[in-house]
């Protein structure tokens, strides 16, 4: 399914790909490509006028110029940055909705993840305290290392 985080251009691509080792024509695959679609993305394709698309590559194009610039731009450090643990949220909570920021990036490296992760815990909490005391050196350690605060807090739960 296409989603606003995902390569307009990979989406199309992957959907080619597929229907051409199903020997799809073109004309089958502009009735089945709307499927393909969440989000926002369905509803340019049925405000189109009635004989818009004459074929596959008008249908791209037209695909292409509609969303591009709806699409949602990839996560950078700076955006990571911003994503702070609330207070009273969870330590699980606050991990899940970082790490699944972290992934829709694809330039941000390990390093830069997990400075940003370890900048925007809790100051003060009980995670970060053992931070300071014993550093880690890279993302799954952070994680590992949060799973060990994340069990007791639950179980208090």
């Amino acid at each position: 399914m296409y989603t606003r985080r995902k390569d307009l251009g990979s989406h199309v691509k992957i959907f080619e790909i597929q229907t051409n080792l199903q020997g799809v024509r073109d004309d089958v695959r502009c009735r089945i490509f709307p499927a393909t679609l969440s989000d926002i993305a369905p509803q340019w394709f049925f405000k189109l006028e009635l004989e818009t698309i004459t074929s596959w590559d008008t249908f791209v194009r037209l695909f292409y110029s509609q969303l591009f610039a709806a699409r949602i731009p990839p996560v950078e450090l700076n955006g990571l940055v911003d994503i702070k643990q609330v207070p009273n949220e969870p330590l699980k909570d606050y991990v899940q909705r970082f790490m699944q920021e972290a992934a829709q990036s694809k330039t941000v490296s390990d390093e830069g993840k997990l400075m940003a992760i370890t900048a925007e815990i809790q100051i003060k909490g009980p995670l970060w305290t053992n931070l300071r005391r014993k550093t880690v050196y890279s993302t799954r350690e952070f994680l590992d290392r949060a799973d060990e605060f994340i069990k007791p807090e639950e179980a208090n739960q």
